[in-house]
């Protein structure tokens, strides 16, 4: 069978008008020629999503159809003692009918009426996936090897070898490869992934997550190629005709040309025409990468490596001459970033002095949705006055409440001031916990003055 003939075979076969015997030698035809096999998984792909789109408008169709036929039956069959119409009637009513049975036909042609709902595309040769696309804030664009349109990727997709990714301008999106390993994409970024250890990246930043025991991955940019060392966290950020690799965690090497260097944790080195130009030592990774922080925040917000990137930042915050940067980055995280600040303030309870404890409260206050509300309760019994003034603050933004006690009283005065009031949130909790289903549901009372 030649390439040219696939098309035809393709959409007699999706109407079902291909015989068997040609269906085999189309079968064979799509085992054997990877470019045609990426056509037919596109068709296929277009073929389900139409059937998708237009499920309603196949009823519809069959109505019109059955109006049409109604209608021409009637007219056969009108009494003969009806004078006939008047020629200008005679050409509109055909111009109806003409019109009427154009539409009907290509609302035949579209949406198939006479197929039931549960017909099912037949299956095509599959090629095995190298990846899937985890997670994404929006649509990601993947094209196929070989000369196909593009498709707007969904969620839990498989991606096959020789595929190009791209985000866009406001989209990111977490890659799970096949051999264990992730990669991150930003926004405005695009690669080709040639095999699942080998990725090529066009345009962008990159994340690449390399975890223990697994393949080393080979990433190809800026005209040199990337081996990350596993365990390794890795950062690339590719412009034209340069690249610049920031090494995070673990150890990677770099081959341009005739060199091959090792770069260690917490160095970066550019590459550029395929040499290797030394960057600056010192560079930041927690806010260079912090871009990150949203795709982890997408698989959930209690994710560990999401959980260990917030700490990082609430540990240079006020440690740092860039503090307020850090906070920035946490309170960008939103509610997504809340569970982490919460787990900290939980775990650092015995030493409540701590500075970043403050910085804590407060951005949990701000950011913090209607589901902490009984975290909050139960932070107005810390024994630092600025978490009890935030956490009392961050109620009454939630609840437009403050039971007899604002926000400076519990920052101020001694807990026997404030426990009826504490006493009152306890009781106010109970009555109104079912309305927060996804909230902590049982605050316990203290059992002696925390404060």
């Amino acid at each position: 069978m030649r390439c040219e003939d696939v098309l035809d075979q393709l959409n007699a076969r999706a109407d079902g008008e291909l015989p068997a015997n040609e269906a085999a030698a189309l079968d064979a035809h799509l085992a054997e020629c990877s470019q045609c096999r990426a056509a037919a998984e596109s068709l296929q792909a277009i073929d389900a999503e139409l059937r998708t789109a237009f499920a309603s408008r196949r009823a519809a169709a069959a109505r019109l159809a059955e109006r049409a036929a109604a209608a021409v039956r009637a007219s056969a069959g009108a009494p003969a003692s009806i004078a006939p119409p008047a020629a200008e009637s005679r050409w509109a009513w055909g111009q109806a009918i003409v019109g009427l049975a154009a539409g009907f036909l290509l609302a035949v042609a579209l949406f198939r009426p006479w197929q039931p709902k549960s017909v099912v595309t037949p299956t095509l040769p599959q090629r095995e996936p190298i990846a899937r696309l985890a997670v994404a804030s929006g649509w990601v664009e993947v094209q196929a090897a070989g000369d196909i349109p593009a498709f707007m990727c969904p969620p839990s997709a498989p991606i096959g070898r020789d595929s190009m990714v791209r985000t866009g301008p406001t989209e990111r999106c977490e890659i799970s490869l096949e051999d264990g390993n992730a990669l991150r994409l930003d926004c405005n970024t695009e690669v080709t992934l040639r095999e699942s250890e080998v990725v090529e990246v066009n345009h962008g930043r990159l994340w690449l997550t390399c975890e223990p025991g697994r393949k080393g991955i080979e990433i190809q940019s800026g005209g040199g190629t990337i081996v990350a060392k596993p365990p390794a966290h890795l950062a690339v950020d590719c412009q034209p005709q340069a690249a610049r690799l920031m090494v995070v965690d673990g150890a990677a090497n770099v081959q341009a040309g005739q060199e091959s260097i090792e770069v260690g944790p917490g160095k970066q080195v550019r590459i550029v025409q395929g040499k290797v130009e030394e960057a600056p030592v010192s560079f930041d990774p927690v806010l260079e990468t912090a871009w990150v922080n949203s795709v982890l925040a997408l698989r959930g917000s209690e994710h560990p490596e999401l959980v260990e990137r917030v700490d990082r930042l609430l540990a240079n915050v006020g440690a740092a001459k860039l503090s307020l940067l850090y906070e920035d980055e946490l309170r960008r995280l939103g509610d997504d970033g809340v569970p982490p600040l919460v787990a900290y303030l939980a775990a650092t309870r015995d030493t409540p002095n701590v500075a970043q404890r403050g910085t804590a409260a407060r951005i949990v206050a701000d950011v913090a949705q209607s589901r902490w509300i009984a975290d909050l309760i139960a932070l107005l019994t810390d024994a630092n006055a600025e978490v009890r003034f935030h956490a009392a603050r961050g109620l009454e933004r939630l609840t437009g409440r403050n039971q007899g006690c604002d926000a400076q009283k519990w920052q101020s005065e001694s807990w026997a001031s404030c426990e009826s009031a504490h006493e009152k949130w306890l009781n106010w909790w109970a009555a109104n916990r079912d309305r927060y289903p996804a909230a902590r549901r049982d605050i316990p009372a203290p059992t002696s003055p925390p404060f």
